[in-house]
């Protein structure tokens, strides 16, 4: 019998194939005869059974249509375009703390008072308020692969809020990716995907 799938689980190995019948049949991995990415909208091709618990495909051959076949990559991930359910841009906003550079003062009069001292400079860089380690008062240092960044200030009065644009992916399996866009003027730190939002949303128009 012929069909399509309706629904796949990865996560789980296991799925239903709407069959041309209309009848819904459940299918496993270990009933598959060819290696394949399994999305929605694939043919399939099967042998019908049934048990105790309904009816089910045995010896599935699951082969990507015509208009299945194209893809997008986006980061780390690939997303088949007949898979995709739902895609949009939008924005967030966290709260951060602003993030300054820790500069040592050279100034001979200053430095024969207070040895060591510095200045803090700002880098255009946020830090997330809610990843912060403690609420203390004292002031934070934050540490990452540029070298010594710190959080002049409080806790709490240094609290900015700052906006992002991200990319929102929907499949028909329900699961939802996001990426969240580079900022040339500063970042957030733990967040951004460097993606050209708006050129991926061109092709995938194109695409779909």
């Amino acid at each position: 019998m012929n069909g399509k799938v309706k629904t796949y689980k990865p996560d789980k190995g296991f799925g239903f194939i709407l069959g041309e019948d209309g009848n819904d049949y459940f299918f496993h991995i270990s009933n598959l005869k060819t290696v394949a990415v399994i999305s929605y909208g694939d043919n399939a091709e099967f042998i019908p059974s049934s048990n105790d618990k309904g009816l089910q495909a045995l010896e599935v051959v699951i082969s990507p249509s015509v208009n299945n076949a194209k893809f997008i990559t986006i980061g780390n991930k690939r997303h088949k375009i007949s898979n995709i359910k739902e895609y949009g841009i939008s924005t967030q906003t966290f709260g951060c703390l602003n993030v300054y550079r820790r500069v040592k003062n050279d100034n001979s009069i200053l430095k024969a008072f207070v040895a060591g001292s510095y200045d803090f400079t700002p880098t255009g860089k946020y830090i997330l308020y809610e990843s912060y380690p403690d609420s203390s008062r004292a002031r934070k240092h934050y540490y990452d692969q540029n070298g010594d960044i710190a959080v002049d200030g409080s806790y709490y009065d240094d609290r900015v809020e700052v906006k992002l644009r991200y990319l929102y992916i929907k499949n028909y399996q329900g699961d939802n990716d996001i990426y969240y866009e580079g900022r040339k003027n500063g970042k957030i730190i733990g967040y951004g995907d460097n993606v050209d939002l708006d050129a991926i949303c061109k092709e995938l128009d194109r695409l779909s």
